[in-house]
């Protein structure tokens, strides 16, 4: 076993190396289907060392901050959420205006803290409710003239949404009761839908007004298409645009949930974390088991 870790670490370090050093048209071509496949099998898997885990996932993060500015480059800087990756930095940060100090959205702000929010059951009442209330707001907007992100109660719900769902997450990292999680991933479920409507209407397309949760596209697609988004440069930055890059950041990062987490121990030891690394304890809890296989190098040694 320890030797296998011991290759497991080392051809990722192999891996990080020519990718580091490799040339331009390398690094755009390296993540090949086989090596995708491995790559979310390994960070996945139950079986994986957490070292091994530890290792890929702060790989993957570094070329996620270093690609993610890059258009060409979104196939790559999407598989830090594609295997599992959790934010650590508060959405504000990444935005140079902060959506939620907008006149018309502080109200949204107020709703929240409104709602006493201290319970699982209440999280998900409160996150379900205002799916909908999104829902019936982009309808309603869509009818108009005005630019959909014009729209105060749009932007309003929308944020609100935003603020819920960093409430859903936090107990899906926590809970331990299978039936609580499941409900918990089920909402995540809705609201990653609903964002991703308002994505689709702030870029022309009807609003869909079956019911949240359904028809779905794939994790995948939702990841690498808000990477792609995001990846390209705000060069008319307002508001409205800053609250779309809070939304397709959040796609990106918590749409991995979409996925029925495993079952886990009411109980789990705590461990100290580096806040400015990425915190493995969720992404091991929260993650299905994947099988894959690469093709050249092996992380998983015989």
């Amino acid at each position: 076993m320890g030797d296998s870790v011991h290759n497991q670490k080392r051809a990722l370090t192999v891996l990080e190396g020519i990718v580091e050093m490799g040339t331009p048209q390398f690094q755009k071509s390296f993540a090949t289907p086989s090596l995708v496949s491995s790559l979310k099998s390994t960070s996945m898997s139950f079986g994986t060392d957490n070292g091994v885990r530890r290792k890929l996932m702060l790989i993957l993060l570094s070329w996620h901050r270093h690609f993610m500015r890059d258009p060409e480059m979104a196939h790559v800087s999407s598989l830090y959420g594609l295997c599992g990756g959790v934010d650590r930095e508060p959405l504000a940060s990444i935005n140079r205006t902060n959506p939620s100090s907008a006149p018309e959205n502080r109200r949204a702000i107020d709703l929240l803290h409104s709602h006493g929010l201290s319970s699982v059951e209440g999280t998900i009442e409160a996150s379900d409710k205002e799916c909908e209330n999104l829902l019936n707001a982009m309808a309603a907007a869509s009818k108009s003239s005005e630019p959909i992100m014009q729209n105060p109660d749009v932007k309003t719900h929308a944020t609100l949404t935003l603020e819920l769902q960093k409430e859903i997450v936090h107990f899906i990292h926590t809970v331990g009761d299978s039936f609580y999680l499941s409900a918990l991933v089920l909402a995540n479920d809705k609201i990653v839908d609903v964002l991703q409507r308002l994505q689709d209407v702030a870029a022309g397309m009807p609003v869909s007004m079956h019911p949240l949760g359904t028809n779905a596209p794939s994790k995948e697609e939702l990841i690498v298409n808000a990477s792609r988004r995001l990846s390209v440069p705000d060069v008319m930055p307002t508001p409205s645009n800053a609250l779309l890059r809070e939304v397709d950041h959040s796609l990106m990062v918590h749409s991995g949930f979409t996925s029925a987490a495993p079952s886990r121990p009411s109980a789990e030891p705590s461990e100290q974390a580096d806040p400015n690394e990425i915190d493995m304890s969720a992404v091991e809890r929260n993650s299905q088991q994947v099988q894959g296989s690469i093709s050249g190098i092996k992380l998983y040694s015989i």
